[in-house]
């Protein structure tokens, strides 16, 4: 018998955090013709569903009192206060300027939508965190206008950049090194050591 209704919503949430948490990177993308890209690391490790599931928990409980929306980011910010946090995630910009069969995700924006993104964002009087590829096209987006921009970097725990040729001479693996900004509007607490 097929789930409908609230018990078709959380099966499907279940599925989902199956599908992330034993996908390798996370990364959660179904489509057969790119098979590549949904690669299972760990499903053995549900064996201790209890750990998964007081995980659950918590993340509820600091979730109580937010707002999880999916709407056009245009309807999102309509009405924010001052004391409200917005942490937008918006397609990668290389997304905008690459080729279909070269994109990373299904929805992407126009470079149209990124500049009112950004204009939107800056005439709101909530705190914003904006996370985006590091481009200078980014860069330049968000320059000036109380925007403060962090650049960030991290090895990519199940990527390497290994090339069959570099497999057959037996060179060392190199981890993938990942960049990114975070654009803020306000000045954030310094980082304890």
């Amino acid at each position: 018998m097929e789930a409908s209704g609230d018990d078709a919503l959380v099966e499907r949430a279940v599925q989902f955090y199956f599908i992330n948490r034993t996908v390798w990177s996370g990364r959660v993308v179904y489509d057969p013709a790119r098979r590549s890209r949904l690669y299972f690391s760990n499903p053995g490790g549900w064996s201790r569903i209890e750990r998964k599931l007081a995980h659950l928990r918590d993340c509820s409980e600091k979730l109580r009192r937010v707002r999880i929306t999916c709407l056009p980011f245009e309807r999102c910010l309509r009405g924010l206060r001052p004391d409200d946090f917005v942490y937008a995630d918006p397609p990668y910009y290389r997304d905008s300027l690459d080729a279909p069969t070269s994109k990373l995700y299904e929805g992407h924006f126009a470079i149209e939508q990124h500049e009112l993104l950004r204009d939107l964002l800056a005439d709101t009087p909530a705190k914003v965190m904006v996370s985006y590829d590091d481009r200078p096209e980014v860069r330049e987006l968000y320059r000036g206008s109380g925007w403060r921009i962090i650049p960030l970097a991290w090895k990519y725990c199940g990527r390497y950049a290994k090339s069959n040729r570099d497999r057959a001479a037996g060179r060392k693996e190199r981890k993938v090194t990942g960049r990114e900004l975070l654009i803020v509007s306000y000045d954030p607490p310094a980082a304890e050591a």
